[in-house]
Order: C-alpha cells, then structure tokens, then sequence
C-alpha cells in the first residue's frame, strides 16, 4: 500500500499525490463520499483519466490545479528525492 499525501482541500474534493507514483508528475483529485476520482498531469495541466466528474467539475478543478501548480510541482519533486 502507498502513502498517498494529502496536498490541498478545495469545495468536495481532496488533491493527492502518491509518493512512490511514477511517470510524469501528475496527482489525483478525489471526492470519497461521492465516489469521484480524476489524474491530472501537473507540468501542462491535463486531464488524464476521469471517473464521476461532470465538465463542470474538472474545469474547476483544472483551475485550481492552474493556481496550484508551482506548489504541487514543488510537492512532486520533493516526494520524488
């Protein structure tokens, strides 16, 4: 089982990023109690995969991933020594 960080809350959801994740840097939007996920790649915001968001959702969540994204880098490239 990996640890899986939680970096910000934002609305209903929770940004995470996996500490033994691999590839490009990329974390994870979660909203438990609605059973939604999405992966979002940090360098060039992208949605990756996505399950129970509406559009409307991951546009928000692409923004504040936007407003994030130095900190969320940063994160990645610390969890990633």
């Amino acid at each position: 089982m990996y640890y899986m960080p939680l970096c910000f809350v934002f609305n209903t959801f929770k940004i995470y990023i996996y500490y033994h994740d691999h590839g490009f840097p990329h974390c994870h939007a979660v909203d438990k109690k609605r059973n939604k996920e999405a992966k979002f790649r940090i360098d060039h915001i992208e949605l990756i995969s996505s399950f129970g968001w509406s559009q409307k959702d991951i546009k928000l969540i692409e923004k504040f991933i936007h407003r994030k994204q130095p900190e969320l880098m940063e994160k990645w490239n610390e969890f990633k020594k």
